[in-house]
Order: structure tokens, then C-alpha cells, then sequence
């Protein structure tokens, strides 16, 4: 490919950050930080209604015990249904 002077493939490599049940972590993350991640490549589809999620959370409409996403539930893998 260098002699060539050309480069006719690409190499990507990257993470996909999600949890063990694919849900996204939305809650407080403690020492005043909060997070609203975990969505394994599809943030730009979810995220807008997981900030929603995170200001209701941060505003007192959804309480602790209330939010499924919270960081310390009970995770329990699910299968990796995704095509690719």
C-alpha cells in the first residue's frame, strides 16, 4: 500500500461503551457528577430523551428508586441482539 502510494482499505477500531442489560446509565454518579451514558454507538438516536430522563431525575419528577437507568441496579446481561 506505501509503495503504491495509495490506500485502497480503511482500519476503524473503537469502543462501544453499554452495560451487561444494554440499558444507558442516567443518574447521579456521586461527588456531584452526573451521567447520561452507556448507549453503545446509539447516542445520537437516545440521548435526547435520556437528557430528558436526567432532568426530570435531577429535578426531583423521578425519584431514585423510580429510575430504571440509575447506576446502582441490578444488572443482569441480556443477549447481544444486534445484527452487526
Amino acid at each position: 500500500v506505501w509503495e503504491r502510494g495509495s490506500d485502497p482499505w480503511v482500519l476503524q477500531a473503537g469502543q462501544y461503551t453499554m452495560t451487561p442489560d444494554r440499558k444507558p446509565l442516567i443518574g447521579p454518579a456521586g461527588h456531584g457528577i452526573w451521567v447520561n451514558t452507556g448507549y453503545c454507538g446509539h447516542g445520537v438516536m437516545c440521548s435526547a430523551a435520556g437528557g430528558r430522563h436526567l432532568a426530570d431525575t435531577l429535578s426531583g419528577k423521578i425519584s431514585p428508586d423510580e429510575n430504571p437507568y440509575r447506576l446502582d441496579r441490578s444488572i443482569e446481561p441480556e443477549p447481544h441482539l444486534d445484527p452487526l
